[in-house]
């Protein structure tokens, strides 16, 4: 086997671009040469990092040679057009011959944790930052189930995922119908054989001022972003073997609040406390249980306020990075919570916010 390393700097704004153009991509090579195998990652200096296995070199230098990478005009078109500058000639920055599988092994996994064996389900994985996650997973190795409650979303999710080649199923529940989840993870753990990760991700939000709000509304908000977590984990984790993770996702607006959405933070401030006592109390059955915090992320679902520049501005002061996250940039954390480099690591929130929380 032929192992080649490749990088590349993207320009602000187009990393989902580049995400997409190298799945594609990489899905039609995977089509014509069968064992190609690849992984991307960002590294310390912000650079996207590819490692690509290969049948052999000759069979690499003939694709490279004969620009074979992207068969598809417009998948190679986005692709170059995200790019803002990489070595000479495209050329790799590393290559070698392998033969000892372990090997191979090691070097995915230095790119990307291997989670090859594993069933992780993730709720509210429709789109956004769920699919973000979800992908992520997946082309870690696990086997993902996407959870949601409209089959006509996630379907073109998973369809999607699948179409890269990757293990992506649909779970269709009710977070609210108790009876009716209880017994659909029942028969997701009897067909899966257990569930090793768990990724709470299904939210709502009701952005109202307090005299708007009424009980129906509030309790409503709590039960979607507190209860539902609750009892997905309290369901989950008898099917879940030691080793097994619980990841929350949580908000800034947990630690911190603004005017008019009262609701959501006390939701998103008890699911964080609701994480370090999960922690305390799983920790004994070797499950860790971990939360990540998304700051302000350019989503489908905030579309209007990331056209807004009164937004994009409050942005630029408020955050030490001074932009919107891309939805790819969730995935790290979860990916780092889900792998066995955080065998440690629980009861901690990480905040991933471009500094929001750490500026004033």
């Amino acid at each position: 086997m032929f192992v080649a390393v490749y990088w590349w700097r993207v320009h602000p704004g187009k990393e989902a671009q580049f995400r997409a153009a190298w799945r594609r991509g990489t899905h039609l090579i995977r089509e014509r040469y069968g064992s190609y195998g690849s992984r991307l990652h960002r590294d310390a200096d912000g650079r996207f990092v590819g490692y690509a296995e290969w049948p052999d070199e000759a069979t690499w230098r003939a694709a490279f040679d004969q620009k074979m990478v992207y068969d598809e005009p417009a998948t190679r078109a986005a692709f170059v057009d995200a790019i803002a500058e990489t070595p000479a000639n495209a050329e790799p920055i590393f290559t070698m011959t392998v033969s000892d599988d372990l090997l191979t092994r090691s070097l995915a996994q230095a790119v990307t944790p291997d989670l090859t064996g594993k069933v992780a389900l993730v709720t509210g994985a429709g789109g956004g930052l769920g699919l973000e996650m979800a992908g992520a997973l997946a082309r870690a190795g696990a086997r993902v189930l996407l959870h949601g409650r409209d089959v006509a979303k996630l379907e073109p999710a998973v369809a999607g995922l699948a179409g890269e080649g990757l293990a992506a199923s649909a779970f269709v529940a009710d977070l609210d119908d108790e009876e009716g989840l209880a017994d659909a993870i029942a028969r997701l753990a009897e067909a899966c054989g257990r569930i090793d990760i768990l990724v709470n991700n299904a939210g709502a939000r009701d952005r109202r001022p307090l005299g708007e709000l009424d009980r129906a509304s509030v309790r409503a908000l709590l039960e979607t972003n507190l209860v539902a977590p609750f009892d997905l984990v309290r369901l989950v984790t008898p099917h879940m073997p030691a080793g097994g993770r619980i990841i929350n996702i949580t908000s800034i607006a947990g630690p911190i609040a603004r005017a008019g959405d009262a609701a959501y933070t006390a939701a998103k401030g008890g699911l964080e406390a609701l994480t370090r006592a999960l922690a305390a109390e799983l920790g004994p059955q070797g499950i860790t249980v971990n939360a990540v915090a998304p700051g302000y992320f350019a989503t489908e679902a905030n579309r209007a306020m990331v056209a807004d520049e009164g937004v994009a501005g409050h942005l630029a002061r408020r955050t030490s990075l001074g932009r919107w996250g891309e939805p790819s940039e969730i995935a790290g954390a979860v990916l780092f919570l889900a792998s066995a480099q955080a065998p440690y690591v629980t009861g901690q929130v990480i905040a991933v916010d471009g500094g929001y929380l750490a500026h004033f």
